[in-house]
């Protein structure tokens, strides 16, 4: 156990695993912030999917848009999982930087998706 416990604060030792980590969380708050902020829960139905060629393809409950923050921290989470999981076995960080550059990239994307649902109701 204790070994674990050194590996894990060489881990985040590393300047670049810290601030990946912290920067996909802030930008996942974001999310959270978005959504908050800028969806009516009380309406029935809410654009969850545009389509350029065929215009709004997917209308349904906006209870349905809180599975896009969720979805970033999975991602994170299992990404972070695997990129320690290296760390251990492998002994590398190069790995680790790009599951968790991934991570970043993709919550990015969900910020990107939800302005523009959000962007199709008003």
């Amino acid at each position: 156990m204790l070994y674990l416990k050194e590996k894990f604060k060489i881990f985040f030792g590393k300047k670049i695993i810290y601030w990946l980590t912290i920067l996909t969380l802030s930008v996942n708050f974001y999310l959270w912030y978005l959504i908050y902020n800028f969806v009516n829960f009380g309406k029935e139905f809410h654009v969850l999917h545009y389509n350029v060629y065929f215009g709004i393809d997917l209308i349904d409950s906006p209870q349905k848009l809180l599975s896009i923050p969720f979805l970033g921290i999975l991602i994170l989470i299992i990404n972070l999982f695997f990129s320690y999981i290296v760390y251990i076995f492998k002994k590398e960080f190069i790995i680790p930087y790009f599951l968790l550059t991934a991570s970043l990239f993709v919550n990015l994307e969900l910020i990107v998706y939800l302005i523009g649902v959000i962007g199709m109701e008003y």
